[in-house]
């Protein structure tokens, strides 16, 4: 008999003492519940929304979607501008090298940097347009034959790495 009172008590707390009272249309939701798509708060229970409320309620999520699509871009647009601001730095680094060997190598470094930088998705296509080109000239100097070729195309590849600096920096 006792085996059978503490199943019941058991029975009771697990499934009546601490369930939620969820109303039709609503789901749980930590301790609470929220209403289902559709549908809106009205009290303890959910009701069907307008057709007018429905469209306002999907241009509210369409406005916080691009309100966090801008934010997650306008970090990338600072990543994109410190990444360009490297590829800069080595760019010129290879233009002013003294021999072909150094200049070579610092094309590699603005290279590399370009390609980070063009990896980021920046709300600015001119900034990420920028960065590719310097890329495209910094791979360039690092391949190139002789030393003359190599100071030419690092210093396009600094060129366009400072116009990808200053485009990102201006989409923030």
């Amino acid at each position: 008999m006792m085996i059978k009172f503490l199943a019941f008590f058991i029975f009771l707390i697990t499934y009546c003492g601490t369930s939620l009272a969820v109303p039709a249309n609503a789901i749980p939701y930590g301790d609470g519940w929220l209403c289902k798509d559709g549908y809106k708060r009205n009290g303890n229970s959910c009701v069907l929304m307008s057709k007018q409320e429905k469209i306002d309620q999907l241009k509210k999520i369409d406005k916080l979607k691009e309100i966090v699509r801008r934010s997650y871009a306008i970090d990338n647009c600072s990543t994109l501008s410190d990444y360009a601001s490297y590829a800069e730095r080595y760019a010129r680094r290879a233009q002013n090298a003294s021999d072909f060997d150094e200049c070579s190598d610092y094309a590699r470094k603005a290279k590399n940097y370009a390609s980070d930088a063009y990896s980021q998705t920046c709300k600015c296509s001119e900034a990420q347009s920028a960065a590719s080109d310097a890329e495209t000239y910094a791979r360039r100097a690092q391949n190139a034959s002789d030393f003359d070729e190599c100071s030419d195309y690092a210093r396009k590849a600094k060129n366009y790495a400072s116009d990808a600096y200053s485009y990102a920096n201006s989409c923030y």
